[in-house]
């Protein structure tokens, strides 16, 4: 610290001519003669007047309480004049001093904080003068000491004496202390020591990966101490992958040449004529985008609205992972699996059933089968069988037998439009099928999270510091919010704008806001989705150009090995060989009763009154927890009830008592209902529920079954 002397002596700081017609103030400020900053310490001054007033005094001194400001009072003489002029000075000497701290290195913590401790050593107390005396208590408090008062400090003070020089002595706990992470197979900790400098956990991931580049930077929340200074930075990175897609262009003729108008291509539409791989996948990728509007989406319940609430879109949930501080532990690494082509084939699976349920409400009245079946019998063949459709509604969605469309056991796939309870299954599914395989060993929370990032799913929010009794920041978390799909998060993305993240479009780490948005918000003026088209070739679900170019203009027209039908979907000429090859009246006949009993589900799933289903119809719960049962009614007209008791398979946990629980809906209401179970610490393998008994005109459709799984 360095002190400059700005002492003035025997200075007029006030001498003006004032007119006077009452009594009255004037405020003096010393502070008007110095640069600023200035340090004043003392103030000696004098006042003198003239003129026909009939008292000038000074009633308030210039100190440091009052700002170094002096107040003078003027007392008018109204028998000497009505308005009088006088003339006032004020003269005097004032010690003052420009103060300068500055440090080597530039900027250094000058204070102890939650990171790191100080301890200064005072290495220059000589006395310096100002004006005519030396610098001192009690003149000395006025300046800004350059350490602040502690015990840790040699001496306490830095102004008592005055302190010119110091050193300082850093004591850093920044990620110090023991960490310890939960999972699957227990608990499990390590110590870690600040027994090395500043350290760049990046770098190893830019030297592995060269084409990430820096997408924002910023100071980890709470990772900031006295003075701003940032402890710990987050850089988020974007990595781009490329992805090697097939290319081919199909030109389709019509080689139908004749004398008759219109009879060869002369008046086909050129422009539709060639076919690419590129155009299928935008194609492809723009119908999920449309498909994701339809499908995710919820309304949000209020209690104090007496209409439903405006539903909001694309919905996410907030997911964090922590990480140690320049430790080997990492909870945030992301998974390598088979998860992304998985999950597109559910996906479809989802969408195809979820249209065939749609399409089989239209159908509740007419009957199970068309005239096609009845008249493989000559001896059914009359008028009114001829003047029937040949195939039925039913018969038309479904394709006949088609397994494709059969809901599978357990699963909610297909039983409603929504894509959040797909995508909640799928993620338990992965869970089960995936978290062994990799050899997962932090939570499992932060597991459904490295799976949803491989995914595409999640959006980074930012960073936070979660403090510890040892260690500012050793357990360090990243925060994302991870959205029901590819396109979802895609969608959120575009809606936020550019860096809509780092503004804050999300919230904070430390508070996220992965929220839906009303439809108002989601009017976009462009759509990138490259992203998603990666994902969909690299998933397998865009055809290949070996597959493109080696089916015939028939099993291009019919569907036959498109990825996005069935690999061993017949074309239309060879499925109706089979079919026809396949009636025989006598067994036509017996198996009519056979086959009208079976469709009866999916046609009787849609009664106005509803259907009832375990969703999700797949759980996992940890012995000593309570497991949440929920039961979806699809369908509002009228009251319905089903009773939920333990199924075959499995065996039902000793300890734990038979259940026959009734759950019930009013009329005009649908959704879910719950109910739970208190899972005893010594349970294991599995078990089954069941629905049973549904009343009021309700069916069990697509899930009466759930399996429940205990985990460790």
């Amino acid at each position: 610290m360095s002190v400059e002397d700005l002492s003035l002596v025997d200075e007029t700081f006030f001498d003006q001519q004032v007119s006077v017609d009452r009594d009255q103030q004037i405020v003096v400020s010393l502070r008007d003669a110095f640069p600023e900053p200035a340090v004043i310490l003392a103030a000696n001054l004098q006042l003198t007047w003239t003129g026909p007033a009939a008292d000038v005094s000074m009633i308030e001194l210039a100190s440091p309480d009052n700002d170094w400001h002096a107040t003078l009072r003027i007392t008018h003489d109204p028998d000497s004049c009505q308005t009088c002029v006088i003339r006032i000075t004020v003269r005097g000497s004032v010690r003052a001093l420009r103060q300068n701290i500055d440090s080597d290195p530039e900027n250094c913590l000058l204070a102890s904080d939650e990171f790191c401790t100080a301890a200064f050593t005072c290495q220059d107390d000589a006395p310096r003068l100002i004006g005519d005396s030396a610098l001192a208590p009690p003149e000395s408090f006025l300046l800004e000491p350059i350490y602040p008062l502690s015990e840790l400090h040699q001496p306490p003070s830095a102004l008592a004496p005055v302190c010119y020089r110091a050193s300082a002595r850093y004591e850093c706990r920044i990620r110090s202390g023991q960490f310890c992470i939960d999972s699957p197979g227990g608990s499990s900790c390590s110590v870690h020591q600040d027994n090395e400098g500043a350290i760049d956990t990046c770098a190893p991931m830019l030297e592995a990966h060269p084409e990430c580049t820096l997408s924002r930077s910023g100071c980890t929340e709470s990772g900031i101490g006295h003075g701003d200074w940032c402890y710990v930075e987050s850089h988020t990175y974007r990595c781009p992958e490329s992805v090697v897609g097939p290319s081919v262009r199909i030109h389709t003729t019509q080689p139908c040449s004749g004398q008759i108008r219109c009879a060869g291509d002369d008046c086909l539409d050129q422009r539709f004529a060639e076919q690419s791989i590129d155009s299928l996948a935008d194609g492809m990728a723009g119908m999920m985008i449309a498909q994701t509007y339809a499908s995710d989406w919820q309304a949000p319940a209020d209690p104090n609205r007496s209409a439903p609430a405006p539903p909001r879109l694309f919905p996410g949930k907030p997911y964090e992972c922590r990480k140690a501080l320049g430790g080997t532990i990492d909870c945030c690494d992301q998974t390598e699996t088979s998860v992304e082509s998985e999950w597109f084939a559910k996906f479809q699976r989802h969408l195809r059933r979820a249209n065939a349920t749609d399409s089989l409400a239209r159908y509740a009245s007419a009957g199970p089968h068309g005239s096609w079946k009845t008249l493989a019998e000559s001896r059914n063949w009359s008028l009114d069988q001829l003047s029937k459709e040949l195939t039925s509604g039913p018969e038309t969605v479904s394709g006949g037998d088609n397994p494709v469309l059969d809901p599978d056991d357990g699963s909610i796939v297909g039983g409603s439009r929504l894509l959040q309870p797909m995508n909640d299954e799928f993620r338990d599914e992965s869970r089960f099928d995936h978290m062994a395989e990799v050899g997962w060993a932090c939570s499992v929370e932060e597991f459904d999270l490295a799976n949803q990032r491989e995914l595409g799913h999640c959006l980074s929010i930012g960073s936070y510091c979660h403090h510890q009794v040892l260690g500012a920041c050793l357990d360090k978390r990243d925060v994302f919010c991870c959205f029901n799909s590819a396109a979802s998060r895609t969608l959120r993305e575009t809606i936020a704008g550019p860096d809509g993240a780092a503004r804050g479009a999300f919230g904070t780490a430390r508070n996220p806001q992965c929220e839906g948005v009303s439809v108002d918000e989601t009017r976009m003026q462009s759509l990138d989705i490259t992203d998603l088209k990666g994902r969909l070739a690299r998933a397998g679900v865009v055809p290949s150009a070996t597959d493109v170019l080696s089916r015939s203009s028939t099993e291009r027209l019919t569907g036959s090995g498109s990825n996005l039908a069935d690999g061993d979907r017949s074309t239309v000429q060879q499925r109706t060989q089979d079919r026809l090859g396949q009636i025989l009246g006598a067994d036509v006949r017996d198996a009519l009763h056979a086959e009208g009993v079976a469709a009866i589900p999916s046609l009787t799933a849609h009664d106005h009154a509803g259907q009832l289903s375990f969703a999700p119809a797949y759980l996992q719960v940890a012995p000593g927890r309570v497991l949440i049962v929920s039961v979806l009614r699809q369908g509002t007209a009228g009251e319905v009830s089903v009773q939920v008791v333990p199924g075959d398979g499995g065996h039902w946990p000793a300890g734990m008592p038979a259940i026959s629980e009734t759950l019930s809906w009013a009329d005009g209401q649908d959704g879910f209902q719950q109910l739970s179970l208190t899972i005893p610490r010594s349970a294991a393998g599995s078990f089954v529920l069941r629905l049973t008994n549904p009343s009021g005109g309700a069916v069990l459709y697509p899930n009466d079954q759930a399996t429940v799984k205990l985990v460790p």
